[in-house]
Order: C-alpha cells, then sequence, then structure tokens
C-alpha cells in the first residue's frame, strides 16, 4: 500500500470546522476492501491473532485502548495507548492484542475482506 506508514496515528489527517460541523479524514492511504464499526465494553479485548497478508487501520471513535504488538518474526513486543481520535496501522505478521480502556467506539478497516474459503487470521496468543 504506497504511502502507508504502519503503527500508531496520532491525529486525523485533516479536520475541518465551521459551522455546519466537523468533518475528519481520518486517513488518507491505503486501499480497503472493508469497513467495520463497533462498540466494545470497558475491560474487552480484541485480537490475539495476525493476519499473512491483510492491514488493518483501527480508529478509536470514543474510549482508550492499549495496544500490544508482537512481530510474529522477531517476537519484538511493544505497547501503546491510543485515545479517541487516534488510531493504529497493524502490519502483516504483526500479532495484537487490543485491551479497551474504556467503553469504545471504533472504525476498522481492512485491505481485505473475509473470504471463509481462504481464511488470513492466525491465532496468536499476546502477553
Amino acid at each position: 500500500m504506497d504511502g502507508l506508514t504502519f503503527g500508531v496515528v496520532e491525529k486525523p489527517v485533516y479536520v475541518r470546522r465551521d459551522d455546519r460541523g466537523v468533518f475528519e479524514e481520518l486517513i488518507n492511504t491505503g486501499r480497503w476492501e472493508s469497513v467495520i464499526a463497533g462498540r466494545m465494553a470497558e475491560g474487552a479485548v480484541m485480537g490475539h491473532h495476525y493476519h499473512h497478508h491483510t492491514i488493518v487501520f483501527f480508529f478509536l471513535l470514543e474510549g482508550r485502548s492499549r495496544i500490544i504488538t508482537v512481530d510474529v518474526d522477531t517476537k519484538a513486543r511493544h505497547e501503546y495507548e491510543i485515545r479517541a481520535g487516534q488510531g493504529f496501522v497493524f502490519r502483516p505478521s504483526e500479532a495484537r492484542a487490543i485491551i479497551h480502556r474504556e467503553d469504545v467506539r471504533f472504525l476498522m478497516l481492512k485491505s481485505h475482506r473475509f473470504d471463509p474459503q481462504a481464511p488470513d487470521l492466525i491465532d496468536y496468543q499476546v502477553s
């Protein structure tokens, strides 16, 4: 994906505020086949897996989460905190656990839609 930067997305690429409201461009690189919106409760954990091919953009609309990543090849482990208005771009082969510190609303974009005939999701316990 040309021009895509992996890791924490500190803020939307562009924000316009005027008397009509707010317009936020969250990311402006990549090609996405799937868009998911969701809510999770405080304490819920998402992840404990990675993908061989799929790039995932996770963006918090509300709440706060801790993200733990593990590179499945090098075993390098990293932790990040994100809050509403921030996101994270996960590389393929980057296992993750997303621990919600508060109730959250999120958007998730995936470079490949789920294909039940060729699933691209590999279980991986992140600790």
